[in-house]
């Protein structure tokens, strides 16, 4: 544990210096947490409640699949973490799934209520400045795409000309 955790000391500590003692350290939980707390503590206690639950015909069957997911740890700086979730999104070297697992919760879960928020929204015909299916990353109003809006119809944009007159 770096001695500025253990005692709260920043007195002689930087933003850099604090920040890699702390990824450092994180990283160190982070496999004390799947080598050892994980397999060695949680799994056991997980299949001898399933056990015990099927014994006791709770349960159809004893092999119950478990997703653990640790808790995250609070973001030194939430801006560049998220800014570098974005890249490596985009750069296709992480998908959004592994983002919202790092961050403790259950990708499924958080789709469907990012999908659900959606359609709540639509149906009431708000646009929130946080909606990037609608608003840009300035604020700005997102140009709609014809090949994918079917509400869109190409005889009312006049720019588009009169299919008839289209060899």
């Amino acid at each position: 544990m770096p001695y500025e955790l253990l005692t709260g000391d920043l007195s002689q500590v930087n933003y850099s210096s604090i920040r890699a003692g702390l990824v450092e350290f994180r990283r160190q939980i982070d496999a004390v947490q799947w080598q050892l707390f994980i397999p060695m503590f949680c799994a056991p206690v997980w299949r001898w409640f399933t056990e015990a639950a099927w014994a006791a015909g709770q349960i159809p069957t004893p092999d119950v699949p478990v997703e653990w997911s640790p808790p995250k740890f609070e973001a030194v700086d939430p801006q560049k973490d998220a800014m570098a979730n974005l890249l490596s999104i985009r750069s296709g070297t992480m998908t959004l799934a592994e983002v919202i697992a790092r961050q403790g919760r259950n990708p499924d879960a958080v789709l469907a209520e990012i999908a659900a928020t959606n359609a709540k929204l639509d149906a009431l015909g708000l646009v929130l400045d946080s909606d990037p299916r609608r608003v840009t990353k300035t604020g700005s109003a997102q140009t709609s795409d014809p090949a994918s809006d079917p509400a869109a119809d190409p005889e009312d944009d006049p720019a588009q000309p009169d299919a008839a007159q289209q060899d």
